[in-house]
């Protein structure tokens, strides 16, 4: 217990980094981002934007949110080499990994629980309330070019992927390249959602998904 304990606390030289590093003085001296000792920065040549009133530890990173977790073999990775914006407060799970060349949009009270993973070269946002559960994937790249063979030309290209408010993502979900989504959605466990989806209040499921239910909503 004490061990997880030790691995579950804010880690002060990293906090006064990220802080000092991305925002100007008047932002960092009230610390809004706070990380936990396993939290691993990489390439740092972007930028981090908070929009709104800034509180102490508004963002937390790193930090277990659920139980079954094991922080010592857990790190949680950020790449910032685009612009990273929060709208407000956040948590960004243990063992959750963020590396952002493009634009990433997280919403106010956004939540992700542990071992998701966000990969933006292009945008992706997020609208307010969001929450994501743990082994998610969102990514709005195929990473490698697809070449036509007549003309030598690249045929897939980034493709944003829009996220309303209040989404909930169950484990195990797979967001790609030209998802969209409304509001108040509820995407079922081991979904691969890869197009736009018309409708609030909808629960989305399947491979790939479709709306399979309207006239929901859902709450922690």
């Amino acid at each position: 217990m004490n061990g997880i304990i030790r691995y579950n606390i804010p880690s002060i030289l990293k906090t006064i980094y990220i802080n000092f590093k991305y925002l100007n003085f008047r932002q960092a001296i009230k610390f809004p981002i706070i990380v936990s000792r396993n939290v691993v920065f990489l390439r740092a040549k972007g930028k981090i934007k908070i929009e709104g009133d800034l509180s102490f530890g508004m963002i937390k990173i790193g930090f277990s949110t659920v139980g079954i977790i094991d922080l010592k073999s857990k790190h949680t990775m950020l790449e910032i080499i685009g612009e990273l914006i929060f709208k407000g407060s956040a948590i960004i799970g243990t063992g959750s990994n963020i590396s952002v060349s493009g634009k990433l949009s997280l919403g106010n009270n956004f939540k992700i629980s542990a071992n998701s993973n966000i990969y933006c070269t292009n945008e992706i946002v997020f609208g307010n309330d969001c929450l994501v559960s743990w082994d998610c994937l969102f990514m709005d790249t195929d990473s490698h070019d697809i070449i036509d063979n007549d003309t030598k030309e690249k045929i897939n290209f980034d493709k944003e992927i829009l996220i309303g408010d209040r989404v909930w993502f169950g484990c195990r979900v797979l967001v790609l390249k030209g998802t969209s989504l409304k509001s108040d959605v509820i995407i079922a466990s081991s979904s691969l959602l890869n197009k736009c989806y018309d409708g609030n209040n909808v629960l989305i499921g399947g491979i790939p998904a479709r709306i399979i239910r309207s006239g929901v909503s859902w709450r922690i």
